[in-house]
């Protein structure tokens, strides 16, 4: 199962830009893979492709 890393900022970086985070999160999955995920345990067929 994939894994959504957020971290929240106070602004968005320019480009090239790095910047300290306020926080890190983990979530498993992420939107395509808990669709998958959801009609597989509907019985429906799903593939992840790499």
């Amino acid at each position: 199962m994939n894994m959504a890393l957020v971290v929240k900022t106070v602004r968005n970086p320019e480009k090239g830009e790095t910047i300290i985070g306020e926080s890190f999160n983990e979530f498993p999955g992420v939107k395509g893979a808990n669709q998958a995920a959801d009609i597989g345990k509907l019985g429906g067929k799903v593939e992840f492709i790499r």
